[in-house]
Parts: structure tokens; C-alpha cells; sequence
């Protein structure tokens, strides 16, 4: 019987081990680096609305280059491909 509460016991400290623990450390850890990670959400929140501001002045300019080569085609009687 001893020998069996001794496996028992074993497993039961292995499953404990390598499945409650590192989910407590992983909760542990967000709470310590809390700050550090909401400051890096906002470094990348920041970064994404650069991004997008970018990519919104690119579309300005090539829509109005489009307007432009189409204005230049409809005085030209030329055909745009």
C-alpha cells in the first residue's frame, strides 16, 4: 500500500509540476511585467497608427496620379491600359 501511495504521490506531483505551476507562473508574470506590457501595447498601438497614416498618404498620392494619367488620356483621345 505504501508503495502504491508513493506512485500515486509521484504522478500526482509530476502532473502538478509540468501542468499548475507553469500556468500560476505565467499569471505570475503578467502581473509583475503588467506596466512594461501596456507600455509595449502602446509603443505598438502607436506605431500602427504611423503605419496606417503612411499607408493612407500612399493611396492619396496614387489615386491622385490615376486622376491625373486620366485627365491626361481624356485630353489626349489616348486609351489608358
Amino acid at each position: 500500500m505504501d508503495c502504491l501511495t508513493a506512485i500515486v504521490s509521484g504522478i500526482a506531483g509530476n502532473i502538478v509540476e509540468y501542468t499548475i505551476e507553469p500556468a500560476v507562473g505565467r499569471q505570475m508574470d503578467y502581473l509583475v511585467h503588467h506596466e512594461s506590457n501596456l507600455q509595449n501595447l502602446e509603443s505598438q498601438v502607436d506605431n500602427l497608427g504611423a503605419a496606417m497614416k503612411r499607408f493612407n498618404m500612399l493611396l492619396i498620392k496614387l489615386n491622385e496620379k490615376m486622376k491625373a494619367k486620366q485627365r491626361h488620356s481624356v485630353s489626349t483621345g489616348s486609351v489608358l491600359i
